[in-house]
């Protein structure tokens, strides 16, 4: 405690920044010379200054050494190393093969509806935060906070949007493989 500490922890530092703003905030923790602990959704954000990302999910938490794109480029090697050590099952049965078509089909809507979904929760951020910006509204507290309030459950709704997308899209592309 005599010393003063040399670290930052951040919770989605970039919500709610301008261009400008944003840009600033990189730069000025770019030539920060201490430890920064971030926790973020922003990718763009995490690549460019994480050198070390730490995953915390259902099946566990992970360490990975590098950037986001060190990162992503790790997991999805690993998940193909994992889909070409299972062997892939043979469909000649007329059964199976229609069954597969329909499945495929309903992927195919399934990430339709997703992709929906996430731009209509697009539409939804971009007007809260233009409501934001609206010198009337930034007068009012509780409308800001409501608003805020609001904005934040159209993120998280549309990330489990993306999730779901990206499930559907890696379970469609391995129907498609078969």
């Amino acid at each position: 405690m005599l010393k003063l500490p040399n670290i930052l922890i951040l919770d989605e530092p970039t919500n709610h920044l301008d261009v400008k703003s944003r840009e600033a905030l990189e730069n000025a923790l770019l030539s920060y010379g201490g430890t920064l602990i971030i926790v973020s959704h922003d990718r763009y954000f995490i690549n460019k200054l994480a050198t070390k990302i730490y995953r915390i999910g259902l099946e566990g938490a992970g360490k990975f050494d590098g950037n986001y794109d060190v990162y992503y480029e790790k997991i999805t090697s690993e998940k193909q190393q994992l889909e070409e050590k299972t062997e892939k099952p043979k469909i000649n049965d007329y059964k199976l093969r229609k069954e597969r078509e329909s499945l495929i089909r309903k992927a195919k809507t399934q990430i339709s509806k997703c992709e929906d979904e996430i731009a209509l929760f697009d539409e939804k951020i971009e007007t809260a935060n233009s409501q934001l910006n609206d010198p009337k509204i930034q007068v009012d507290y509780e409308k800001i906070v409501e608003i805020t309030t609001l904005l934040n459950d159209y993120k998280v709704e549309q990330d489990k949007q993306f999730v779901l997308w990206d499930e559907l899209q890696t379970q469609l592309n391995k129907l498609q493989e078969e």
